[in-house]
């Protein structure tokens, strides 16, 4: 494997999940330090790799099963924006950048295999078309494109009416229909060649919900004192709710069902509406107190029901929303995160820390086997609990493993003494 050069990983499952801190260090000539912090992550649909790139363009490849890790000496992109791992072949991932270039890389040497210019703009995103995911989604804010994954040519493209800007895309599971929104709160539904078949509007069709006087919104409440210190100390919070810039629409992401039977829609106004695949209707709308959602997903349950999601606010906390009751729990402890991922078989949880670290769980063991759909009680309106994996963290226990470049930050046993402590 030309210039390819396996480090070893040394860590063991927290019982708390947290199981390896990675980030990015250097030494410059003048003997300076200079932090890289990391931008995109991606995980395979085995879940035994995962790929990092930070803002530097360097690209690193971490074998779970194996645990070790590399850099892709090779890798030679630089404006790095989409990070995708082939599904059918683990080996190979695919790189976009803001000059709206689309890359296949092996990840064994960090070489080129193939490369076309998509776009005149950033590649946002990429998706694989199911079931056979052998056609590639390219999507811009203006533009997607299919491309065969084979040799890299074009089969069809989508540009939004009115020049209207494209926000998000998803492909509705178990279907072959894809789901646009757009900045100015309209969704479209696309069939396999990105033929627009039907449009829907959220906001028509809450304000239909909402005509019905059996329907509520159901809300989520602070206790008192909680929301006495919160809004007390963190008056950003009102004021980033007050002054928030809705020109770019309501609309701000989708969840779905693993089913593909409904979904979930992050509106701007901190609420979240959930609505059915099949009638296109509003079903029900779920309201916070001062924060909105940027991302989630469902988390599966020994019902098989979609009766949790994982979350993260705009205040950059990772929260866990039981539907059931209408509870929460709060999974961290502080404004730290800056996105997550969660792999295909939800086994594994990586995010990426606003001081640019890279952390990776053990997602069962997370939020711990205690937490079910039944733990909150009706009586606990909204309980904003710590998770032990961050609070109760052992800075005595944290070993650093020194490799060139890069630097894995692990947690290790205090048994062992092959491993030299150092500071980060």
């Amino acid at each position: 494997m030309l210039g390819i050069v396996k480090k070893s990983l040394k860590f063991r499952n927290d019982k708390n999940g947290l199981f390896l801190k990675i980030h990015h260090t250097i030494e410059t000539d003048n003997s300076e330090k200079v932090k890289f912090s990391f931008t995109l992550i991606d995980v395979s649909r085995c879940s035994k790799f995962f790929a990092a790139i930070d803002e530097g363009d360097n690209a690193f490849v971490f074998h779970l099963s194996e645990k070790c890790f590399w850099q892709l000496a090779n890798f030679n992109i630089h404006d790095c924006s989409a990070l995708k791992f082939i599904p059918l072949q683990d080996s190979n991932i695919l790189v976009g950048n803001k000059s709206g270039f689309m890359y296949e890389i092996d990840i064994n040497s960090g070489t080129t295999l193939r490369c076309i210019k998509v776009f005149s703009i950033p590649i946002n995103q990429f998706l694989f078309q199911r079931p056979d995911m052998k056609t590639i989604m390219a999507l811009s804010s203006q533009q997607i494109k299919i491309y065969d994954l084979e040799n890299f040519v074009k089969k069809s493209d989508f540009i939004p009416k009115d020049e209207a800007e494209i926000k998000f895309v998803e492909q509705i599971p178990h279907d072959n229909r894809l789901f646009v929104i757009l900045h100015h709160n309209i969704i479209c539904i696309l069939n396999s060649s990105l033929k627009h078949i039907r449009h829907f509007e959220p906001l028509k069709a809450r304000k239909h919900y909402l005509k019905n006087p059996r329907n509520k919104i159901e809300k989520l409440n602070y206790s008192d004192d909680e929301a006495k210190s919160d809004h007390e100390t963190d008056m950003d919070k009102i004021i980033n709710s007050i002054t928030r810039d809705y020109s770019n629409g309501y609309l701000h992401s989708v969840c779905f069902t693993q089913n593909g039977s409904s979904f979930c829609l992050s509106l701007m106004d901190n609420s979240l509406m959930f609505c059915s695949t099949s009638m296109w209707e509003c079903r029900r709308i779920i309201k916070f107190p001062d924060f909105f959602i940027k991302r989630f997903d469902y988390i599966p349950s020994h019902e098989n029901n979609p009766n949790m999601l994982l979350t993260l606010t705009s205040n950059d906390e990772l929260m866990l929303l039981n539907l059931k009751t209408v509870n929460s729990k709060m999974l961290s402890n502080s404004n730290s995160i800056k996105k997550f991922l969660l792999s295909t078989n939800r086994k594994l949880l990586i995010s990426i820390q606003h001081t640019g670290e890279i952390l990776v769980y053990n997602f069962e063991r997370f939020f711990g086997a205690s937490v079910e759909f039944d733990i909150f009680s009706k009586e606990e309106i909204f309980t904003r609990t710590n998770s032990r994996a961050i609070k109760h963290e052992d800075k005595s226990n944290e070993r650093n493993v020194g490799l060139d470049e890069i630097q894995i930050k692990v947690i290790e046993s205090r048994a062992n003494k092959d491993i030299e402590s150092e500071n980060l």
